[in-house]
């Protein structure tokens, strides 16, 4: 069963400086985890800003799924997608990249991209 997600934005892009602030959810339902990771993302084409580079410097995003899922998410900035990771049962265990199923899950994601001079 494929996985699907949809991608909302929360507020219209804030501004701090040189740099526009792009907050949005992304709603995960359960399927098979595609190769890369979820997305890609896009939220500098669906929200419209005019900026010179449509690759975030910053990208903070983290699961506010209620219960948790326990999946940390990695943004990767080359793919413009969410990558998934768990740990192993085991104390010490490192990350790895999920293979198979991935739960149903709510991302909330902030990026940061620069306005320009």
């Amino acid at each position: 069963m494929a996985y699907g997600f949809t991608i909302t934005t929360e507020t219209m892009p804030d501004f701090t400086a040189r740099n526009w602030v792009l907050n949005a959810k992304v709603t995960i339902t359960t399927g098979t985890y595609p190769s890369g990771g979820v997305g890609p993302l896009g939220l500098a084409a669906l929200m419209g800003i005019g900026i010179q580079n449509a690759t975030p410097h910053k990208s903070f995003q983290e699961s506010i799924a209620n219960p948790p899922s326990g999946v940390i998410y990695q943004y990767d900035p080359t793919t413009d997608k969410l990558r998934a990771f768990v740990t192993g049962t085991a104390a010490g265990d490192v990350l790895n990249e999920i293979s198979g199923t991935i739960p149903g899950d709510t991302v909330e994601v902030q990026q940061w991209f620069n306005r320009g001079a």
